[in-house]
């Protein structure tokens, strides 16, 4: 599948994405940046005290998802972000209920973007 033309500005900036947090309420858009930098920060600590014997899912660690990120700075933090499709695909073999309704955001976030660009937006399950 190709990757999804992204509109970035000089700067390298993602513009649809900060489209899409624009619509959302400012609540809403610290809620969603708190719980994902809650997140990666757990991530990068376990794997800075060298706990990383713990698998994330399907027996992926937290070095074999790193080709899949980037780096952004955050609240004076820098932190590596997945790409949106590969949290997806990770999520689809979590069976935890929390995890499932996770997926369907993401899903539909996905399909949102995928409209804005007119690119595919989800491999098929």
């Amino acid at each position: 599948m190709p990757a999804a033309a992204v509109q970035t500005d000089r700067s390298g900036v993602d513009k649809s994405l900060v489209a899409m947090f624009l619509e959302m309420s400012p609540e809403e858009r610290v809620k969603a940046n708190d719980n994902a930098v809650r997140a990666i920060l757990e991530l990068r600590n376990a794997f800075r005290q060298k706990q990383n014997k713990a698998f994330i899912e399907e027996r992926k660690t937290y070095q074999d998802l790193l080709k899949d990120a980037i780096e952004i700075e955050f609240r004076g933090h820098t932190v590596r972000v997945l790409d949106l499709k590969v949290l997806a695909a990770l999520k689809r073999t979590f069976r935890l209920p929390h995890e499932q309704q996770r997926l369907a955001v993401l899903e539909e976030t996905l399909r949102q973007l995928s409209e804005k660009r007119k690119t595919p937006a989800l491999e098929p399950r």
